[in-house]
C-alpha cells in the first residue's frame, strides 16, 4: 500500500501542468504600439484638418468626412490601451499559478519523502514547507488589478514592485525548503547531480530607484524594468522546471 502511495504521488507530480513562460517582448511591445499608435493618430489629425478646409458643396459630405477621423482612431486607442492590461494579466496570473504549482508540488513530495523515511530531517523538511504555504498564500486578484490598472495611470508601478517584492520572497522561502529536500536526496542517491545553486533566486531590486529612474526618464526605463521582472520570472521557473524534474526521479528510483 505504501509503495502504491508513493507511485500514486509521484504520478500526480509529474502531472503538474508546467508554468507558462512570459514572452520577454512584451514590454517592448507596449512602446512599439504606443509609438506607431502615435504617428497613426498624428497621420489622421492632419488628414482631418485637410477635410475641414475643403469647402464641400454638400453639408452632408463634409458631415460625414468630419466624422472619419475620430472613428478611425478607435482601433489604435484600444490597441495602445489592451496591451498593457494583457502583459499585466499575464504577469499576475503566471504569478498566482507559479505559487498554487509550487505549494502543490512540494506537498507531494514532502509526503513522498516522509513515506519513503527521512528520520527527524521531516520535521524539518515540514516546517520548511509551512514557510513557503505562508508566503504563497497570498493570491492578487487579476480582475481588481486590471481594473485598477486601466483607470489609474501610474498602478502599473505598483503591480511591478508587488511582482518583484513577492517573487522575491517566494525564491528565497522555495530555496530554504530545496535545501532541506536537496541534501536528504544527496545522502540517499549517488545520482543526483544537481545543487541549490540551479535555483534561480529572484534578485531584490529597488522599487524607489526604479520609480525615480522611470520618471526621469520620462517613462522609457518602465519599459526595461518590466522586461527585467519578466526575465527574473521566465529564469525561476525554467529553473524550477529543471530542479522538480530531477528531484521527481531521484524518489521515484
Amino acid at each position: 500500500m505504501e509503495q502504491e502511495r508513493i507511485s500514486a504521488l509521484i504520478k500526480e507530480a509529474r502531472a503538474l501542468e508546467e508554468d507558462k513562460d512570459i514572452p520577454t517582448f512584451l514590454p517592448f511591445l507596449q512602446l512599439i504600439a504606443s509609438i506607431v499608435g502615435t504617428a497613426i493618430l498624428i497621420l489622421l489629425a492632419e488628414t482631418y484638418n485637410t477635410f475641414q478646409s475643403v469647402n464641400y458643396t454638400q453639408p452632408v459630405q463634409s458631415a460625414v468626412d468630419s466624422t472619419i477621423t475620430p472613428i478611425a482612431t478607435i482601433p489604435f486607442f484600444f490597441l495602445i490601451y489592451l496591451i498593457p492590461l494583457y502583459f499585466y494579466y499575464r504577469l499576475i496570473k503566471g504569478r498566482n499559478t507559479h505559487f498554487e504549482r509550487t505549494t502543490k508540488l512540494y506537498n507531494i513530495l514532502t509526503e513522498v519523502m516522509e513515506l519513503r523515511g527521512t528520520g527527524e530531517r521531516i520535521n524539518i523538511i515540514k516546517s520548511r514547507l509551512n514557510e513557503l504555504r505562508v508566503t504563497n498564500n497570498n493570491k492578487k486578484s487579476v480582475g481588481l488589478n486590471l481594473v485598477l490598472a486601466a483607470i489609474l495611470p501610474f498602478y502599473f508601478l505598483y503591480i511591478y514592485h508587488f511582482m518583484n517584492k513577492d517573487m522575491v520572497a517566494h525564491s528565497k522561502s522555495e530555496k530554504l525548503l530545496l535545501g532541506e529536500i536537496i541534501d536528504v536526496i544527496k545522502s540517499r542517491d549517488p545520482y543526483f547531480t544537481k545543487s541549490l545553486l540551479d535555483h534561480k533566486e529572484v534578485e531584490d531590486r529597488s522599487t524607489f530607484i526604479y520609480i525615480i529612474l522611470t520618471i526621469l526618464t520620462l517613462g522609457i526605463f518602465g519599459i526595461y524594468w518590466a522586461y527585467i521582472i519578466t526575465r527574473d520570472y521566465n529564469q525561476h521557473i525554467k529553473s524550477d522546471r529543471l530542479l522538480k524534474d530531477e528531484i521527481i526521479a531521484s524518489l521515484s528510483r
